[in-house]
């Protein structure tokens, strides 16, 4: 658990006869706690612990894959695969063949700017804490889609580039 974030701010109150907001006096203060669980078995059991405690107001769950995950080995060569594919398609669309790879890395890679992965699937949800409520949140993980970024760069032998009858290539 971490806290990440937090703010203070003066509470406000509008009044129906003026059409303005005017202070109350009081204060509201709010800290962004981040959660990480691995243990699902214990979702249930955090999500009840949360609806006890009153001033605890949750506003969005959601759920990311560690960039360790033992899938991404498989869905970055299912990435090479199809950047292979293509480039076979573009040379033999130009009359060639794929001969060589010149390059194949996580997009940014060269540059640094990259990460190579996504993982989606995050959820926000509407509870509101604060008393209102006892019902616990709902922390039920959702599917994650795992993506691959790559940047490949091939060499294709056997294109010939001659101009047609108005100069083009």
């Amino acid at each position: 658990m971490s806290a990440h974030s937090a703010a203070t701010r003066e509470e406000n109150a509008y009044d129906k006869r003026t059409g303005e907001y005017s202070l109350t006096g009081k204060m509201t203060t709010t800290v962004s706690v981040q959660l990480t669980v691995r243990a699902l078995d214990l979702l249930d059991v955090l999500g009840s612990r949360m609806a006890t405690h009153e001033a605890l107001a949750p506003r969005e769950v959601s759920w990311h894959v560690d960039w360790d995950n033992p899938a991404w080995p498989d869905v970055r060569a299912a990435a090479i695969q199809a950047a292979i594919a293509k480039g076979r398609d573009y040379a033999a669309a130009l009359g060639g063949r794929l001969s060589t790879v010149e390059h194949i890395a996580d997009p940014g890679f060269l540059t640094g700017n990259g990460q190579g992965w996504v993982s989606t699937g995050g959820v926000s949800m509407g509870y509101s804490g604060g008393g209102e409520s006892s019902d616990a949140p709902s922390l039920d993980p959702v599917p994650q889609v795992l993506t691959a970024l790559i940047e490949a760069r091939f060499i294709a032998d056997g294109i010939t580039l001659t101009p047609d009858s108005q100069g083009q290539i």
